[in-house]
């Protein structure tokens, strides 16, 4: 399958995120485990200067300007995944990107114990995502089942999932939920005559007699 084949990979990452309830974790814990990503990766320091043609876009005010750190390459990155799958959806995410940067760097501007904040904001985002697929939705998160391609572009589908719920290209939205449906339905299928298979096997082995 194509890595940037957009349709399938937002069905297989909805397959791995199919309770409404889990999603709705998901949602919530999502915002707080990219503002924690932002805020650490801020608190390294710019990496290069940033470029003249940049700089308006950072200075939200005379007293604030977000620096070139390793935050700004995961908000371009993000963005331009929004760009090459879903272009309106970009358009979205970039008030909402640029107001993580802004509020990172207003954080560490003005408070001693940023890092504890961007700290415990991750690690507990990252808890409560997997405590949600482990007791709500009852699988493994896509890294753990070796679906890397879905878990690099998690943070993407995450957020777009939340606008897709609130009415965002409904038809493509119904229509993957479909065919989610009857995939799931398939695999379930297929482990219920696998489960019978193997214990019509168990139960029609002869037993050894005892000599």
């Amino acid at each position: 399958m194509p890595i940037l084949n957009f349709k399938e990979r937002y069905i297989r990452y909805s397959m791995q995120h199919n309770v409404e309830n889990n999603n709705i974790v998901h949602g919530v814990s999502g915002c707080w485990n990219q503002l924690g990503a932002i805020g650490l990766l801020s608190l390294l320091g710019p990496m290069c200067p940033t470029p003249s043609f940049l700089k308006p876009l950072f200075e939200f005010n005379p007293e604030l300007n977000v620096e070139f750190t390793p935050a700004v390459f995961v908000f371009f990155y993000n963005f331009f995944i929004g760009l090459l799958f879903d272009p309106i959806y970009a358009l979205f995410y970039l008030p909402w990107g640029m107001s993580q940067l802004g509020i990172a760097a207003y954080i560490i501007k003005h408070n001693e114990d940023a890092f504890h904040y961007a700290y415990l904001a991750f690690t507990l985002s990252i808890l409560a995502n997997l405590l949600s697929h482990i007791f709500i939705e009852k699988n493994k998160p896509s890294l753990f089942v070796g679906d890397y391609a879905s878990f690099l572009f998690s943070p993407f589908f995450s957020n777009l999932n939340c606008v897709l719920y609130f009415g965002y290209r409904p038809y493509f939205y119904y229509e993957c939920r479909d065919e989610i449906d009857d995939r799931i339905a398939a695999i379930k299928e297929k482990e219920e005559k696998e489960n019978k298979a193997a214990r019509k096997a168990v139960t029609s082995t002869p037993s050894k007699k005892k000599i």
